[in-house]
């Protein structure tokens, strides 16, 4: 039960209705699984919670890197679009879920404890790519990496959608990166 549509159809289920109201029924009908598969796989309703939180992360992480990755458009057009990825399309989530902050809460402990933490992943191939594609130091690297996550952060909470999400994170970008 790995397939991004079962992730992506629990985490929905967990945004509409809620984490406490969900029921294991409710549950498995998302995933098309009877109620005592995920009892066998997962014994809890909050395992499966802290699962699908890491898997839909990882996912979105996994896309992020890949926007990273494109050597065929330019590093600012790079950094926008992978932010977009990472953070930006979370703000719909947030403000248009009924429990989506909710959740995101809930899935950024689950993510926090797991043993491979995406945002880890992220910031060091976001250090590689501010590194290999515009010759930064490491230092430098680390240190407008350290402001960009934290901006976007801070604008997928206080942006109401996405496209202003993105607007806002351009600027950062330009004000952040230096760009040859």
């Amino acid at each position: 039960m790995t397939d991004q549509d079962t992730v992506a159809a629990i985490v929905d289920v967990f945004a509409r209705i809620g984490f406490k109201k969900a029921s294991m029924g409710d549950i498995a009908e998302a995933a098309g699984v009877s109620r005592q598969t995920l009892y066998a796989r997962f014994g809890s309703k909050e395992a499966i919670r802290d699962w699908a939180a890491v898997e839909f992360a990882n996912d979105i992480v996994k896309r992020t890197v890949i926007e990273l990755n494109v050597e065929t458009t330019s590093a600012e057009r790079c950094l926008k679009n992978a932010f977009a990825r990472k953070s930006g399309d979370l703000v719909g989530f947030l403000k248009n879920a009924p429990f989506g902050s909710e959740l995101v809460d809930m899935g950024m402990d689950a993510v926090r404890e797991s043993k491979s933490n995406p945002d880890v992943v992220f910031e060091m191939a976001l250090i590689r790519f501010l590194k290999d594609r515009l010759g930064l130091t490491a230092k430098e690297a680390k240190e407008i990496a350290f402001v960009l996550i934290t901006s976007s952060k801070g604008l997928m909470v206080t942006c109401q959608n996405g496209e202003e999400f993105d607007a806002a994170m351009s600027r950062i970008i330009k004000a952040a990166v230096p760009f040859a």
